[in-house]
Formats: structure tokens, C-alpha cells, sequence
């Protein structure tokens, strides 16, 4: 009785932990935003361009295809709309109230669930980086930091239209047209709803297990730095494990959520690119590396207590 007590007092001090380590993490977040638009437009951060440069053409992904438009667009205008779009999702996910039914994180909000998931994550994908560390390639260092921090801030959105809404989203919406109107459909297509995945009485969950992988599939290869890169790249390992990932909240969360994680993902790690001026890329290693360990331990936990009442949808 006593031992058992003891655990789960150091269970809830693990969880009042974890919680508190998110908080900063979400903190540094906010705190990443005003660090690149500072880096944007007041460090040098490239010998070949400048934020006034010019981009001869807008790339759009759909269907995780990749489209020109002929569209000169400068980079601090393009840098600059996505930013404000990009706290917009922010914003959405922050303010809507809204809770994963995970065991545990019951009582977390949406944005602490985003959070631990993204920690978690990025855990794993150290962890199999160093395990597989002979067998893969190392990511190429970055050649030009303007242009990835532009990239970086036109990704979450660009991607997620690309990978998750047009290749989950819209088949399940076509699928089940006939018994969505108009606005229900953009509705669906907004949050997929496990809940109506349900075509002519059959529950069509089995597809969308297939969607979600085929879409994590065809993201992590998408990364691919070139056709000479071999297969087995950590960067196609790591994407795929990733879209997994926003996949799922994609369908659980909506598209605020998904994008709102992509944008963990890309803005958290110009910490480790841009961050140094300021030592704020040590604070985020160690804050990430031990809300990781955190995370995976109350993650493993939870499997153990709670196998049988783990589903994904």
C-alpha cells in the first residue's frame, strides 16, 4: 500500500511537471515569433538575399503536388502574411476549448496536448536518430538561413493544405457527399469527424488508417533533399513519423490543430538556428530533452495501465 502510494504521488509530480514544462515550451513558442522577426529583418543571415528579394514564382501544394505560380512576391511580404497567419491558428487553438480524450490529459487543454505531443515526438525522432545514427544520413546543415526561416514560416500552412486536407479531408468528404450539404462538407473538410466515418451504414475506419499513412508517406518523401539522397534518409524517416503525427490531429483536432504543431515543429527549432545570440537554443535543448523524457514516461505509463482502452480513432 505504501510503495503504491508512493508512485502515484511521483506520478502527479511528474504530471504537475510535465505541465509546467509545456507552458514554458509554448512560452518560447510565443517567444520565437517576435526572435524571427527580429532575425528577419535585423540580422544578416544571407549573402544572397535580402528580405526585399524577390521570388519570381509562389509554390502551392495539392495533392502533394507541387504547382508554380507565377507570382513575384517579395520575402518579407510573403514572410510577413504568413507570420499574422500563422498566429492566427495560434490563436484558434489557444481560445477553442477543446480536449483529446487521451487517459491522463484529460483535464489538458488543446494547446498543452499539441504541446506534449510535440515533445514526445521530437523525443522519439532523437532517440531513433541515435540508434540508426550509422545507417542514416545526416540532415544537410542549413545553406541559407533568410531563405529556410522564410520557408520555415510558409511551410505549416502551405504543407498542411498539401499533405493532410486535400489527401485525408477531401477523400472522406467526397466519400461521404451525399449525406453532407454544403456547409457541412467545408465543415468536414475543416475537422474530419470520427465520429460520421460511416459510409452507407459500413464504418470506414480501415481507410481512414490507409489515407493517413499513404499521406505520411508521400510527406516524408516530399523531404527528400534530392534524388540522389538514398531512401533511408533521417530527414524522409523523420517526416513521415511526423505527418503520422499531424495526421491524427488533423482528424481528431481539426486543421487549426494540425498546422498549429507543424508550426511547433518548425518555429521551436529556429531556436537551435537562430537562438544562439541569445543562448535561448541551450534552454530549448534541455527544456525539450527533459519534458521528452517527462512525456515518455507517462506515455509508457499510461500504455501499461490503460492497453485496453487505447485507440487511435
Amino acid at each position: 500500500m505504501e510503495n503504491r502510494f508512493k508512485i502515484k504521488f511521483l506520478e502527479e509530480q511528474l504530471k504537475s511537471i510535465l505541465q509546467k514544462l509545456l507552458i514554458l515550451i509554448l512560452a518560447l513558442l510565443v517567444l520565437s515569433f517576435f526572435l524571427s522577426f527580429y532575425s528577419f529583418f535585423f540580422v544578416k543571415l544571407s549573402e544572397n538575399y535580402t528580405p526585399n528579394s524577390i521570388a519570381e514564382t509562389f509554390r502551392v501544394f495539392l495533392f502533394a503536388q507541387e504547382y508554380l505560380i507565377p507570382l513575384k512576391l517579395k520575402f518579407e511580404t510573403a514572410f510577413i502574411i504568413f507570420s499574422f497567419l500563422n498566429l492566427f491558428f495560434l490563436t484558434l487553438t489557444f481560445f477553442k476549448d477543446s480536449k483529446l480524450k487521451l487517459g491522463y490529459n484529460k483535464e489538458y487543454s488543446l494547446p498543452l496536448i499539441i504541446t506534449e505531443n510535440f515533445v514526445f515526438t521530437t523525443f522519439i525522432l532523437a532517440l531513433i536518430r541515435w540508434i540508426l545514427k550509422d545507417f542514416l544520413m545526416p540532415i544537410p546543415p542549413i545553406q541559407d538561413a533568410l531563405l529556410a526561416l522564410t520557408l520555415s514560416t510558409i511551410a505549416p500552412i502551405r504543407e498542411e493544405i498539401g499533405y493532410r486536407l486535400t489527401l485525408i479531408g477531401f477523400p472522406l468528404a467526397i466519400l461521404m457527399i451525399r449525406s453532407l450539404s454544403l456547409k457541412s462538407f467545408f465543415k468536414f473538410l475543416w475537422k474530419p469527424n470520427p465520429k460520421l466515418f460511416y459510409f452507407r451504414g459500413i464504418k470506414i475506419r480501415f481507410l481512414v488508417y490507409i489515407l493517413l499513412i499513404f499521406s505520411s508517406l508521400l510527406f516524408g518523401l516530399g523531404h527528400l533533399q534530392s534524388y540522389k539522397e538514398p531512401l533511408l534518409s533521417a530527414k524522409v524517416i523523420e517526416a513521415m513519423i511526423s505527418g503520422f503525427i499531424l495526421g491524427y490531429f488533423y482528424i481528431k483536432e481539426g486543421f487549426h490543430a494540425c498546422v498549429t504543431l507543424h508550426i511547433l515543429f518548425n518555429y521551436f527549432s529556429l531556436f537551435f538556428y537562430l537562438g544562439g545570440e541569445f543562448r535561448f537554443d541551450i534552454l530549448a535543448y534541455y527544456l525539450l530533452l527533459f519534458a521528452g523524457i517527462v512525456s515518455f514516461y507517462r506515455k509508457l505509463n499510461l500504455l501499461f495501465k490503460e492497453r485496453t482502452k487505447i485507440k487511435i480513432f
